[in-house]
């Protein structure tokens, strides 16, 4: 059984046991405008931008750019405390504002908390899941000769055979604006994770071309050694390739989950306590 297109992970090495992909059929139907009423933070546009809407087996998805407004000297001033024991270099706190309203309901008002850190941690595939044991929602964000981009996932990161995830993910990418790909509900390639690499988002277009002419495959890929990836047009998110080139080189990657606690001690005990229960149940 095969992950998503065959050539992106053939290339490296890699045959996992994973679901078949399903058929999906995309067609462009329009162009919709959304405005966003009462933004939750005043260094975020309050109109969307205009949204790209497509049809994936009659189920519509849509690409929502929101423009950030702040300067870089507002940008330290946030509504809600973020959690680090370091500095962001990737996150800032217009972008954290921005991406809080495509979080799921429950954790939408919860606090940043950065677990993982390329430049602080190192680069380990292994390192990073260690870190990750006991977040069920995390943010991964990536930069990459000056782009940045990333994904949302809903399900704990471990290694597992075949595909995992739900549809509360989305992937994303920011230049001037911010860029959402929600879950399409075309398939259920959402997450995947072996020793050798970390996926996010794998349907195809039934052999038919991706609606942002380029090539299709991953959607999200980071390599095992953290060192590099690549990122291709997918039917589970119908995002384009979210850098340029598809194949990219790691500069920096930072990993965020949320937490309702307002401080690094009081998380980490929160989080210890969730791994307590979690080895309880399956012993």
């Amino acid at each position: 059984l095969k992950i998503g297109l065959d050539a992106s992970l053939e290339q490296r090495s890699e045959n996992p046991s994973g679901p078949q992909q399903k058929q999906t059929r995309t067609e462009t139907i329009g162009v919709a405008q959304l405005t966003k009423a009462d933004p939750t933070s005043a260094d975020i546009s309050s109109t969307f931008a205009p949204v790209l809407v497509s049809k994936t087996n009659s189920v519509l998805s849509a690409v929502l750019s929101v423009e950030e407004t702040s300067s870089d000297e507002e940008d330290d001033k946030g509504p809600y405390p973020v959690l680090a024991s370091t500095k962001s270099r990737l996150l800032r706190t217009s972008l954290m504002e921005a991406l809080r309203g495509f979080l799921p309901f429950a954790i939408c008002e919860q606090n940043y908390w950065l677990k993982y850190s390329f430049k602080r941690d190192g680069a380990s595939l292994e390192i990073l899941l260690h870190k990750l044991r006991a977040c069920q929602h995390t943010l991964i964000i990536v930069e990459s000769h000056g782009q940045l981009f990333g994904s949302f996932t809903s399900e704990h990161w471990r290694k597992h055979v075949g595909w995992f995830g739900n549809g509360e993910a989305f992937l994303f990418r920011k230049s001037t604006k911010l860029e959402v790909y929600p879950f399409t509900n075309s398939d259920d390639l959402v997450q995947y994770c072996s020793s050798k690499m970390l996926c996010v988002g794998g349907g195809d277009f039934n052999k038919e071309q991706s609606p942002w002419n380029g090539p299709t495959g991953i959607g999200f890929l980071l390599d095992g050694d953290l060192r590099g990836g690549e990122s291709q047009s997918c039917a589970t998110f119908c995002n384009p390739s979210l850098c340029k080139p598809s194949e990219f080189e790691i500069d920096d990657v930072e990993v965020w989950t949320l937490t309702p606690c307002m401080a690094v001690d009081e998380a980490e005990k929160l989080e210890l306590h969730k791994l307590f229960v979690s080895e309880h149940r399956r012993n």
